[in-house]
This record gives C-alpha cells, structure tokens and sequence, in this order.
C-alpha cells in the first residue's frame, strides 16, 4: 500500500519543474522537522512526569491504590470569610 502511494507521488512530482519540487522538499522537511519537535516535547513531558513522581513513580500499584480507596471525603460545609 504504501509503495502504491509513494509510487503515485513520484509519478506526479516527476513531471513537475524544479522551483516546486524544491517547495514540496521544502514543506516535507518542515513537517519532519515538527514531527520531531513533537517527539521531543512528548520525551520532555514524561521526563519532567518521572521527576514529579518522585518517590512514588517506582510504587506498587496495589499500594497506589490502597491509598487512594483508604482516602475519605468529608461533606462539611466549610466557609472561608
């Protein structure tokens, strides 16, 4: 499939003059370029995660959620004047 659509493409590009092949190498390098970008934020951001979570990024899950289901919730009305 994807040789089918590459194949397509080359055959459209072929035909056309050099000014827009250059645009098009252009436009696929920026595209690249941002993909990359994107990984690099996503690479960042679990970075960052891991050093957020500290101690408990290593924590069993089990613990995690024996923590999570011993938390209560309280129904006061509290007012801050």
């Amino acid at each position: 499939m994807e040789n089918i659509t590459v194949d397509k493409l080359m055959r459209l590009i072929v035909s056309l003059d050099t000014a827009k092949k250059l645009e098009i190498m252009a436009q696929l390098s920026e595209n690249l370029k941002a993909s990359f970008r994107m990984k690099d934020k996503d690479t960042e951001k679990q970075t960052l995660l891991n050093k957020l979570a500290g101690a408990w990024n290593d924590t069993d899950e089990q613990l995690a959620d024996s923590i999570v289901n011993s938390r209560t919730v309280s129904d006061k009305n509290l007012k801050f004047n």
